[in-house]
């Protein structure tokens, strides 16, 4: 395992990822500009303290919810408010699970049936109490510093929106990684609630065209820290196997086999990565059983 784990450091190290949980130093760029470096002290030093609104609509599957909730009571930024968006039923769970994990500040709201994710979004929206918006999916896991960095580089530059410009692509079912392309990745969108725009009602794909607006009439920021944000492909995903079978042929650098369990290794330092991928295994060998 130790040479693979040297291979996994020295390939993050290559394509602009290196791994240190002691010290997070990323580059963020705006468009046609070059890029800077942003650290999470950065929003400190602005002696601001804006809101951070995170926004999670769910089906409120409770073994699923706990790993959200568990990455959002982690986080180091102290002013910040989860906004659950749920089916009724699920609620009373929910707010016991979120007890029981010490999240605080963390507001449930009934999700209206029969509406598209895309209004499930806006109906957050017009319920949070923050200066800025952060999505916050139920299936994916985000680092301790996941909200800080964020607001280092919204305090830092004149941004409406920032955006990652990579994320973590994990497949647990076919042991697979991969430090994704480099796009505007649209859930990873943190807005200052004075530029949010209205998500049209659609069932996937429903956050393209805000990015498209904000691109086209506000300044948008990228920054460039992939192992904060760890999306998981779950089987339940929006999107079928096929869209991230493209996705990872498209990675800058993918681990499978030794380097995959070595790079679970190393996220593991932050993340209960080892837990949640246990529970995945777990849920699609019952949902095999099943069918």
């Amino acid at each position: 395992m130790t040479g693979a784990m040297d291979s996994v450091i020295a390939r993050l190290t290559a394509v602009g990822a290196p791994y240190d949980p002691a010290h997070y130093d990323v580059r963020l760029r705006r468009f046609g500009e070059p890029g800077g470096r942003v650290r999470p002290e950065d929003a400190r030093r602005f002696g601001q303290t804006p809101k951070v609104s995170c926004l999670m609509v769910t089906r409120g599957r409770l073994d699923q919810v706990a790993f959200a909730i568990r990455a959002y009571a982690a986080q180091t930024w102290a002013q910040r408010e989860l906004v659950v968006v749920a089916p009724a039923a699920t609620l009373a769970g929910i707010e016991t699970l979120a007890a029981q994990l010490g999240a605080l500040d963390i507001v449930l709201f009934a999700a209206p049936q029969g509406v598209s994710l895309g209004d499930l979004r806006n109906f957050a929206i017009a319920r949070a109490r923050g200066d800025v918006m952060l999505q916050w999916d139920d299936d994916d896991l985000y680092d301790p510093l996941r909200i800080e960095l964020t607001m280092s580089v919204m305090l830092k530059t004149d941004a409406a929106a920032v955006f990652l410009e990579r994320w973590l692509l994990w497949w647990p079912a076919r042991r697979l990684a991969g430090v994704s392309n480099r796009r505007v990745w649209e859930g990873s969108i943190a807005v200052w609630r004075a530029h949010a725009t209205i998500y049209p009602a659609l069932q996937r794909g429903e956050d393209t065209p805000v990015l498209e607006y904000l691109a086209a009439s506000r300044q948008i920021v990228l920054f460039d820290a992939p192992l904060q944000y760890v999306y998981a492909v779950t089987g339940r995903n929006t999107w079928d196997a096929a869209h991230f079978e493209r996705q990872m042929q498209m990675a800058e650098t993918r681990f499978e086999g030794d380097e995959y369990d070595a790079l679970n290794q190393l996220l593991a330092q932050r993340l209960p990565i080892f837990e949640y991928e246990r529970y995945l295994l777990a849920r699609a060998a019952e949902a095999e059983a099943v069918s």
